[in-house]
């Protein structure tokens, strides 16, 4: 069901990317070459003796992309889709590595440009830099990105947050032709519709139960896919539906057990449930990503109802620092 632009190229531009992809993975093999003869030594010599890597695989150190973002021995190797490394950087934003990741992106070769736009838009709007991330969705959206549907969302998101409600509405109810259009959407393209309809919920109840329709259609166009699951479990959260919400996260879990939003949602559903153990389940959360603002502000919450407010001014200052602008607090 998954949808891809697809583009008719010119050989010559073939030929083109064929030559350049040549002319890494040769400066990369000199760039090894070079760091292995200046060892010096006999332990230079033994180096140097080892084998060059494959001509299929771009050396670690020559690629444009840091290899400090991912887990050690994960490289970026000749064939990776800008969708593949989107992924690393996604995940890296997810545990909270925010600057690590943005450090990738301005790496990144300009012809990954567009496709990475949408995940550098959602990495500064995390850290508040509201203007940036506008920048970025923008260009996801008149480049046609292949995630042009989650950035236009989350344009629209941003209206709705900071701008102008009505103009955000009119984007959330576009969402509907795209879902009833011809082209088969994505499990990302489904759920930035179910999201635009659960905020068209808010002036028509009866869309809500639409939403969460979408979100189901997200989950079996790529059950790996743990966005709308998480999603599902927060719509329950805004609802005061506890049980629910505690189902959903508890799914999400069993498929992930460190993911940092799920284990904070946990922990609102624990909370919500009169369940013991909820400050422990927020710190679940923050050791997965001590950059979550919503973490720390729920801890802080938490705090304040013991009154230890200088523990809870220290959460909150922790929240500031990473996004200035949220309205969580």
């Amino acid at each position: 069901m998954v949808s891809l632009l697809r583009r008719s190229v010119p050989v010559f531009q073939w030929a083109l990317a064929v030559v350049f992809l040549a002319a890494v993975v040769v400066v990369g093999t000199s760039v090894v070459r070079e760091l292995r003869a200046g060892t010096g030594g006999a332990a230079g010599s033994a180096t140097a003796a080892v084998e060059s890597p494959p001509p299929t695989t771009v050396p670690a150190g020559a690629i444009s992309l840091p290899v400090l973002l991912f887990d050690d021995e994960k490289v970026i190797r000749v064939g990776d889709t800008a969708t593949h490394i989107a992924a690393l950087l996604g995940r890296s934003a997810e545990v909270g590595r925010y600057e690590d990741a943005l450090e990738a992106l301005t790496q990144a070769p300009p012809v990954l440009e567009t496709e990475l736009a949408n995940s550098a838009g959602e990495i500064y709007f995390a850290l508040g830099r509201i203007d940036e991330a506008r920048v970025q969705f923008n260009r996801a959206v008149q480049g046609r990105a292949v995630d042009q549907h989650s950035a236009r969302l989350k344009l629209a998101v941003i209206e709705w947050t900071y701008g102008d409600r009505e103009a955000a509405l009119a984007t959330f109810d576009s969402f509907i032709d795209i879902y009833n259009g011809s082209t088969p959407l994505s499990s990302s393209d489904l759920t930035a519709v179910a999201t635009a309809v659960r905020y068209l919920g808010s002036r028509e109840h009866a869309l809500f139960q639409d939403a969460l329709r979408a979100y189901d259609e997200a989950i079996v166009a790529d059950p790996g896919n743990l966005e709308p699951r998480i999603l599902i479990g927060e719509f329950f959260l805004e609802k005061y539906q506890g049980t629910e919400a505690d189902a959903a996260m508890q799914e999400v879990l069993q498929l992930n057990p460190n993911h940092p939003r799920a284990l904070l949602g946990l922990a609102r559903a624990m909370l919500f449930n009169n369940s013991v153990g909820v400050a422990e389940q927020v710190d679940k959360a923050l050791e997965q990503n001590e950059n979550l603002v919503e973490a720390r502000v729920f801890k802080a919450r938490l705090l304040i109802k013991v009154e230890d407010h200088e523990e809870a001014r220290s959460e909150l200052q922790k929240a500031l620092d990473v996004n200035p602008t949220s309205l969580e607090l």
